[in-house]
């Protein structure tokens, strides 16, 4: 792979010499009519595509050209679904429907004519992490949408094309650098509370003891831009791309570095339990429940007793590859009851990994993160007495990577073109590049609350304004 360009077409191209068109439907169960959300979409003999929405909605733009004439659409314990774009009569509001297809455990032989129990597949899958993820440099592309908002309303939306460089699996995640390389929106209308945000910037960034930072923060000690500052180092204290990538919140690729989950611990810190077999295009995988450990043993230093971890993990049973893995956080009991009080919710975090087979090396197609966020109040004598749904937001951050460079020279030469601005800054809008370019799509919900956000500040107000 070293001297290889993976390059995954993802309708990415800004330009083409072949006319455009918009495929957009619905997917839905054969056998009970459900949406199925996070659906694979990738064109036959081109490696990946987009996901379906929350909704089951999808919209993928496609040349004109016999390359990409035959839509694939998988998902774990269903059947696989191919489309040929030249047989349809109409390309958007289609309804697709997918088979299921269930394994019972009881019924499956593997071929090696054995069966493992949960803890043994986990540790297969660890050890065999060299081996099935990328282990030289590479740039990963994709899509970014961060969003924050209230129990009906969007208060903050980021989107954006990104670029990834990371020496590969098992080298320092320091050394992994986040390019921001267009901006699509930038629309911040939250409610701020400036007495409890600049409060919490002093005692977290200048080492003030807290009641000489509230009185600082009551008294408005601070100008304008000041408090931006205060602001931007907040965000990206609680919403960096840093801390979903670079971080031990990226469990897999952060493995074995200090204070990581997923270490050489990581079934002593857990319990695995085997729910059952299930296949995705004719290949078997474990479907594993992930519950807290038994014998009470911290997560790492940093989290120490005060969470317990919950989800599931997909294992493929040829490879012992991860396919997917969607990782909790919640309150020990000693924190719950604190937790509700001031998030509302006993969650402190929701991950969620998938990953997608290219050249036998598993490649990350879309990370999420979804928490909390408390946004003011907490720092008022009174706060117990106020609204506390009011006290809160729920953000999340996700990442739909598309192409993958591994060509050394190419990668030197992206390098070098790379922008190293953070994610909350404001740059000029490039129409252009957005006119071809693939986003996930939203539910209808989102759609709405989004197009009332965009009422407040229009496109040119996002990106002029300071």
């Amino acid at each position: 792979m070293k001297n290889i360009q993976i390059i995954i077409l993802f309708l990415l191209t800004t330009t083409s010499v072949y006319s455009q068109r918009i495929i957009s439907g619905t997917i839905t169960s054969s056998n009970n009519d459900i949406p199925i959300a996070n659906v694979n979409i990738s064109f036959q003999n081109v490696n990946l595509g987009t996901i379906s929405n929350s909704n089951g909605g999808f919209e993928i733009i496609t040349p004109n050209d016999p390359k990409y004439s035959v839509l694939v659409f998988s998902y774990i314990g269903y059947k696989n679904y191919y489309l040929r774009i030249d047989s349809l009569k109409k390309f958007t509001n289609l309804k697709l429907k997918l088979e299921p297809q269930i394994i019972q455990l009881d019924a499956i032989l593997l071929e090696e004519r054995k069966e493992y129990n949960a803890d043994e597949v986990i540790d297969f899958a660890i050890n065999n992490m060299k081996n099935n993820l990328i282990t030289n440099p590479y740039i990963a592309e994709g899509f970014l949408r961060h969003t924050e908002k209230s129990s009906n309303q969007v208060k903050w939306l980021i989107e954006a094309a990104i670029s990834v460089y990371d020496e590969g699996y098992l080298t320092d995640t320091n050394n992994i650098q986040i390019s921001i390389d267009e901006l699509r929106k930038s629309i911040d209308n939250r409610d701020l509370d400036s007495t409890y945000l600049y409060t919490k910037y002093l005692t977290t960034n200048k080492g003030f003891r807290f009641k000489k930072a509230l009185k600082s923060a009551q008294r408005k000690d601070y100008s304008d831009l000041e408090f931006t500052k205060a602001l931007n180092y907040l965000d990206n204290q609680k919403s960096s791309l840093e801390l979903l990538l670079k971080s031990n919140q990226n469990l897999i690729r952060y493995a074995y570095e200090k204070n990581a989950i997923l270490d050489d611990d990581f079934k002593e810190k857990h319990t695995f339990k085997l729910d059952s077999m299930v296949t995705q295009n004719d290949r078997f995988l474990y479907k594993i429940k992930i519950l807290p450990s038994s014998k009470n043993k911290r997560l790492n230093n940093l989290l120490k007793d005060n969470y317990l971890p919950i989800g599931w993990i997909y294992i493929y049973a040829d490879n012992f590859a991860i396919k997917e893995l969607t990782y909790s956080l919640i309150g020990s009991e000693k924190r719950r009851e604190s937790m509700r009080i001031f998030t509302g919710t006993e969650i402190l975090y929701t991950l969620n990994y998938k990953f997608k087979s290219y050249y036998d090396k598993m490649f990350l197609t879309y990370i999420s993160k979804t928490e909390p966020k408390i946004i003011g109040t907490e720092a008022t004598e009174n706060y117990l007495e106020n609204n506390l749904k009011d006290n809160f937001n729920l953000t999340k951050q996700e990442i739909l990577f598309s192409n993958y460079v591994t060509n050394e020279d190419v990668i030197e030469t992206k390098m070098k073109s790379s922008k190293n601005n953070g994610l909350f800054e404001k740059r000029p809008y490039n129409a252009e590049f957005w006119k071809n370019y693939n986003i996930l799509l939203e539910t209808e919900e989102e759609a709405k609350m989004i197009k009332d956000l965009e009422k407040k500040m229009s496109l040119k107000e996002q990106f002029e304004k300071n």
